[in-house]
């Protein structure tokens, strides 16, 4: 507890959490620094404020078509609008102090992508449309752009983001139509490989899509044909099978699907989603570490909004590339403990070339390019941990982490 009264660990202001929360922090290990970045605080999702400037003073919390300034989140205008009797609500005129916006500006879009990204949508399809009362308005002072329904060509709009991601490509493709053109500003990633602390291989498996709208049907096909054997006999507990086995899906979507097909097959397993309570969590992974339940599913919004290590962990299966190259990490460096313990561990991931800006963040700009185009091969790539071994002892190369790439007709 510091001086003021607030109660801390490791750094974490754990006053703003209730004593369930609480509890399952103190018991668990310390979130990594950026997960208490974004979590820590007031960490409201459907905040909105309006802030009128005057030539003397400032308003805060003034009447939206009174305002200068809006500050809110995706949710808090939609629940705004829809209070107002809007947004499917059949009232006319709920939406229209959108109507005027000339500058938005989406801070921590990456925040945005683990959220329901519909808001989003939804909202830039509400931008500057045409307002459907006057309220008072002097006809004389509206720019004739505006009238012409063109006030979305003279809008400025600015994402800022940590990452590239096709959704956000796609919402400023969609939502924007400036008139002097676009511009993207993107970084080279060295890839998240060299931060995975235990020493295996990694198997990213390409999965061939004939089309965007095909990409789901053949993953959880070739998850079907292919992988799913290998976690029946896990179910089994035969001797030398992949038991132990994490799961885990790119998005809420895949992890129904991949649900459904294994409640379909009879393979037992354990699930956790965002939507489990503490008490199903818990039970999940206490089955998961007894063995009782051989294979933990869950997604990728789950182990965003926890990060917590799953213990007991020897395999894991990535069912698409995550979103956050920290979900691959976390999820590798989990298997530290079996690994130390010389139990065999191992990695796969399920990828095809419409995941390319997820995959680039995980393997780098410059190996994503030859995964993608050139022939399949089996390629070294030592992480930090093995590099060093490497340096200090010739016999390391048999205890190397390496990085192989396969396709999938191989």
């Amino acid at each position: 507890m510091d001086a003021s009264g607030r109660l801390l660990l490791d750094g974490l202001d754990l006053s703003c959490f209730d004593r369930k929360d609480r509890r399952r922090i103190e018991r668990h290990s310390v979130p990594p620094s950026d997960h208490r970045l974004m979590f820590n605080g007031n960490i409201d999702d459907a905040f909105r404020v309006g802030l009128q400037v005057g030539r003397k003073r400032s308003k805060l919390y003034a009447d939206f078509y009174a305002s200068d300034i809006i500050v809110a989140s995706p949710l808090g205008v939609r629940l705004a609008i829809a209070k107002a009797g809007g947004d499917d609500g059949g009232k006319a005129g709920a939406k229209d102090f959108l109507s005027s916006v000339e500058m938005v500006l989406v801070d921590g879009a990456q925040a945005l992508l683990q959220q329901n990204w519909e808001h989003m949508e939804q909202l830039g399809r509400m931008l500057n449309c045409k307002p459907e009362l006057s309220r008072g308005t002097d006809i004389g002072r509206v720019r004739l752009a505006d009238l012409d329904g063109l006030a979305r060509n003279r809008r400025q709009t600015i994402v800022l983001s940590d990452r590239a991601d096709p959704d956000l490509t796609a919402w400023m493709r969609q939502q924007c139509a400036p008139e002097r053109g676009w511009a993207e500003v993107r970084w080279l990633y060295q890839g998240a490989v060299g931060r995975v602390v235990p020493v295996l291989r990694q198997v990213f498996q390409r999965v061939p899509a004939p089309s965007l709208a095909a990409q789901a049907d053949a993953r959880l096909a070739f998850f079907q044909r292919v992988v799913l054997p290998r976690l029946r006999a896990a179910a089994t507990r035969e001797a030398g099978t992949q038991q132990y086995t994490l799961i885990i899906a790119s998005s809420s979507l895949e992890y129904v699907r991949l649900r459904n097909l294994l409640d379909r097959e009879d393979v037992e397993f354990a699930p956790i989603s965002e939507h489990s309570d503490n008490k199903d969590v818990s039970r999940a992974r206490g089955l998961f570490k007894q063995g009782a339940a051989p294979i933990l599913l869950t997604n990728e919004r789950w182990c965003h909004f926890n990060r917590i290590t799953i213990k007991a962990t020897r395999h894991v299966i990535f069912y698409g590339t995550p979103r956050l190259e920290a979900t691959y990490v976390d999820a590798l460096n989990s298997l530290a403990a079996a690994a130390a313990q010389d139990h065999a561990v191992s990695s796969l991931l399920l990828f095809d070339r419409y995941e390319a800006a997820h995959l680039e963040r995980i393997v780098g700009s410059a190996r994503l390019q030859s995964m993608l185009e050139q022939a399949p091969a089996e390629a070294a790539a030592a992480s930090a941990k093995a590099r060093l071994r490497a340096a200090s002892k010739a016999s390391a190369a048999s205890t190397r982490s390496t990085f192989v790439f396969v396709n999938e007709s191989d």
